[in-house]
């Protein structure tokens, strides 16, 4: 779950940097920028409910 949240959250902003030129990378297009973003997305929300599970669970 902690490895899903710091992956998506990595993921999520290498994408946000590679669809606003923010990033020294050339040759991306927006779309494959896009696609980074959205497993970062993924990933957080896999992460999130891993730690929502992991909390019921728990309790």
């Amino acid at each position: 779950m902690i490895l899903g949240l710091v992956l998506g959250y990595i993921f999520l902003m290498l994408g946000f940097t590679l669809f606003f030129d923010l990033n020294g990378i050339e040759g991306i297009s927006d779309v494959e920028a896009a696609i980074v973003g959205a497993t970062g997305v993924g990933s957080v929300v896999v992460g999130y409910v891993g730690w929502k599970g992991f909390m019921e669970f728990a309790y």
